[in-house]
């Protein structure tokens, strides 16, 4: 027995042809498209913000990215170049190099193949790494520890 579907149900009205119409991208005019005031997208490489801006990453990029703040690759994002940035946070796949003055996140989708320099580095299970972790200590010491404080905490007394 076969089943068969009235051509008036739900079902049939949202697969027939005046569905199908509704759902076309709405048409772009060519005048506007190709106008001169109309400014291009930068590519990631030209900007260079300040080091609380995040470049976030969902596409395929092939090329080089220096980025003066947080670069975040998504995870259906993909990178094939190096990346210099502030800091850098991977969920998807890079092939290259990665430099980051502060610190380097790998989350457990990400599949890295090139090597890694930074001062900080935190990996997650399941993470794919082919390459060299690079680790410069900091040009500073953190500016917000006190030694008084540390002191009393390794030594359990008060310090006079």
């Amino acid at each position: 027995m076969k089943c068969r579907r009235r051509s008036n149900s739900r079902g049939s009205r949202l697969r027939g042809p005046a569905a199908r119409a509704s759902v076309q991208a709405p048409a772009v005019n060519a005048e506007s498209a190709t106008s001169s005031t109309a400014d291009p997208l930068p590519s990631p490489s030209a900007l260079a913000p300040d080091p609380g801006s995040i470049l976030r990453i969902d596409g395929h990029i092939e090329e080089p990215i220096r980025y003066g703040g947080t670069v975040s690759v998504g995870p259906h994002g993909a990178v094939v170049g190096n990346i210099d940035a502030f800091a850098v946070i991977v969920e998807g796949a890079v092939k290259g190099d990665i430099h980051a003055a502060q610190s380097l996140q790998i989350r457990g989708s990400a599949t890295i193949v090139g090597d890694m320099h930074t001062p900080r580095i935190a990996v997650a299970r399941g993470a794919q790494l082919r390459g060299n972790i690079r680790m410069r200590p900091d040009l500073a010491p953190p500016s917000d520890l006190d030694e008084r404080a540390v002191d009393t905490l390794l030594n359990g007394r008060r310090q006079a």
